[in-house]
């Protein structure tokens, strides 16, 4: 676009310019970044160190990012509504909308572009709020219904009441929630903030009286920059809407009755506007004189063109000087015409700034047409991005379920600067299971041999329940004719013979609550009776625990998983990422939870353990605070891991892996939570556990002495 002596001053080069109006007040992902930044904006949200790390995966979507994103805008929707009732997921048609009760996303979430993402959830979120949905569509069948209405007409109505709406329902939540305002501006930055868009209000291509650049400028009538002198009867509109003041129209009717008066002005104008082209065409072709091929060609000319024509015309016939316009419209007198309607149109022509502005590129004019369909897409709650499969949306609702969430460990230690990801996962689900198991050691089926044990240790953990039950028991002791204490009621006879004992205490004698977590090395080395062993006591006490009140039990399994996507397990491969998972605690899950999902857990990858203990350390200390607390470990090694990406390497192995590992044990000591290992394996391979944990290692040479924990803990449990 050319710069001329009328261009706005904040078109000019020489200017900054102002479209960036909400940019200035939206940075990024600055606004959810000071909320999450120690969850999803983590560095890294993928398995890498780098930006530039590549991965092969079976799915061009992080599930597990898409999950986190999904929760994080899940929670702002139902604080801004305060209900808990609005479900949000991704569509599998790649369209973000809402149905009145389901906020569609789309999948293709950018880090930087999450604000984005949040502030369009909550316009949709703010229409559930301030949209009488039943209205919108009786309103809509109306339309359709109309016979005499061709489609263009009943889409721009429609878009009318799209552009009211959305300016009636973003300023209610911009007002009424401050602290999403940021989210808000970074939405508005994406849609309306390009400054091209500015370009567009100030230049003579969007100064056409047609249906298209009615809306153009309607669409941007919140743009600080916007050119209320373009088209006829804009300024008339734009006053209409009452900016300031648009939370007036409470009633969703109001809204409707000002999208048809603004149906109505715009067909006014454009109809009025294509008679006088048509008259102007007329004139031209009736005084040209060069024949038929000028007549076709003033045939083709726009309505300001037309204008300028005439007006360099006339000026030529008054003075023979060649002149510039002066943007006041025809200055031949066509100001008179009036249109068949009743629109002097050649009068209000005059009174726009057409002529004074410059026209776009063709370049420039295709960027912004492309920029105004993705308006109206939006206008219309229908931003297409990308799309996302069955597949993947099942993995995408398996992590949702399971509420994992993500910490860096390790980072500035003698195994790296930048530290590993460990993933927690919180919960386990059927959908888990099912969509993504297999990368974390579960089996898709229960065997027969498998579910017969996990039986039998069922079985057993009910008969350790019942050698348990004293735990339940309370033991009270009253002590009366005390001089201070509850009145007895049985002694007040003797205050008539002074004596005034007559007070009573009464001493309950109960067992300390006690928080016990088992977590148990799930690496591939443990595959076999160990692995079985270890399971089957997890089972029994975990049954043994539903049936004692005042014991708090969770069972974790620890390893590693592919970190490339290919779920192909090798020591020698470089990308293994720790995580450590919930399988059972005994204030959520029942016993009929042990038989479905126990079974199906197995054995496989490497041994991070300390890197685990050291992601839960902080709430295992919280969960134990003011209980009798306990943290057995059930291992067949000492701690092994790799992981390699890009730049970046841990080597988390030998002397320095075991110094690690003791650390952690010994903070869980100082916050009083009682430690156990027990290692299960030959009195070579204990040597190395022994130096780790020393007297707070116990050596089983074989899987079936496993039976030693559950004497230990008995004889700890029921100590007075």
């Amino acid at each position: 676009m050319s710069t001329s002596k009328n261009t706005p001053w904040f078109l000019s080069k020489e200017k900054k310019s102002r479209s960036n109006f909400w940019k200035s007040r939206s940075s990024g992902y600055s606004s959810s970044n000071y909320w999450l930044k120690d969850s999803i904006f983590e560095k890294k949200q993928s398995y890498f160190f780098n930006d530039d790390d590549t991965v092969e995966k079976e799915s061009k979507y992080d599930h597990m990012q898409l999950a986190q994103y999904q929760r994080a805008i899940a929670n702002f929707v139902r604080i801004l509504t305060g209900r808990g009732d609005i479900q949000v997921k991704y569509n599998s048609a790649g369209q973000s909308y809402t149905d009145g009760k389901t906020i569609t996303l789309s999948p293709n979430i950018k880090e930087k572009e999450f604000d984005t993402a949040v502030g369009l959830a909550l316009h949709e979120a703010s229409h559930i709020l301030y949209t009488d949905f039943p209205k919108l569509e009786e309103f809509i069948n109306g339309l359709r219904r109309k016979v005499d209405y061709t489609y263009d007409e009943v889409d721009q109505r429609k878009v009318l009441l799209n552009i009211v709406e959305d300016l009636y329902i973003d300023a209610m939540t911009y007002r009424s929630a401050p602290g999403y305002r940021g989210y808000y501006s970074s939405l508005y930055q994406k849609y309306f903030g390009d400054k091209k868009i500015v370009e567009g209000l100030w230049s003579r291509d969007y100064a056409e009286p047609t249906w298209n650049n009615y809306l153009f400028h309607l669409i941007n009538i919140r743009n600080p920059e916007r050119n209320l002198q373009a088209l006829p009867g804009l300024e008339k509109m734009f006053n209409e809407l009452d900016l300031p003041n648009i939370t007036r129209m409470n009633e969703f009717q109001d809204r409707i009755n000002l999208s048809s008066w603004l149906y109505d002005e715009i067909s006014k104008y454009v109809d009025a506007s294509k008679e006088y082209q048509q008259q102007l065409q007329n004139q031209m072709g009736k005084g040209g004189a060069g024949g038929d091929s000028e007549d076709e060609e003033e045939m083709t000319k726009s309505l300001n063109d037309l204008l300028e024509q005439m007006a360099d015309q006339e000026a030529d016939e008054q003075d023979g000087d060649e002149q510039d316009g002066n943007g006041n419209g025809s200055g031949s007198g066509e100001g008179k015409f009036t249109a068949s309607n009743g629109i002097n149109i050649g009068e209000e022509m005059e009174g726009t700034n057409a002529l004074d502005l410059d026209k776009l590129s063709p370049k420039a004019k295709e960027q912004l047409r492309k920029i105004m369909e993705q308006q109206k897409d939006f206008i219309k709650g229908q931003p297409r991005k990308g799309k996302l499969s069955k597949a993947d949306q099942l993995k995408v609702d398996a992590w949702v379920e399971v509420d994992m969430e993500k910490k860096t460990v390790g980072a500035n230690s003698e195994f790296g600067v930048k530290g590993v990801p460990l993933y927690i996962i919180n919960e386990i689900t059927p959908n888990f299971i099912t969509n993504l198991g297999n990368t974390y050691g579960f089996r898709s089926y229960i065997g027969t041999y498998n579910q017969n044990r996990i039986n039998e240790a069922i079985n057993r953990g009910k008969m350790l329940a019942k050698k348990l039950q004293l735990r339940n028991e309370e033991r009270a002791l009253k002590t009366s004719r005390l001089d201070s204490g509850k009145i007895d009621k049985r002694l007040l006879h003797e205050i008539g013979f002074d004596n005034f004992d007559i007070f009573s205490k009464v001493n309950i004698n109960a067992y300390k609550p006690s928080y016990i977590h088992i977590s148990i090395d799930q690496s591939g080395s443990m595959q076999g009776s160990k692995f079985d062993a270890a399971m089957e006591f997890a089972a029994m006490f975990a049954t043994a625990s539903k049936y004692i009140k005042n014991i708090h039990l969770v069972i974790s399994m620890r390893s590693t998983f592919d970190g490339t996507g290919k779920n192909m397990w090798s020591r020698y491969n470089t990308q293994n990422v720790p995580y450590l998972m919930y399988i059972f605690d005994s204030k959520k899950h029942s016993i009929q939870h042990i038989r479905n999902v126990f079974p199906k857990v197995t054995a496989n990858n490497l041994t991070p353990e300390g890197l685990c203990f050291d992601g839960i350390m902080k709430d295992t200390i919280q969960k134990s605070a003011n209980t009798e607390a306990y943290f057995i470990n059930i291992c067949d090694g000492e701690p092994y891991m790799q992981y390699s990406a890009g730049n970046g390497s841990f080597e988390y192995q030998g002397d320095k892996a075991r110094q690690h590992s003791k650390k952690q044990m010994q903070r869980m000591e100082q916050n009083g939570i009682k430690f156990i290992t027990y290692f299960i394996g030959s009195r070579h391979d204990f040597d190395p556990v022994e130096k780790c944990y020393g007297k707070n290692a116990v050596h089983l040479q074989r899987a079936d002495e496993i039976g030693v924990i559950t004497k230990t803990m008995n004889k700890r449990l029921l100590a007075v």
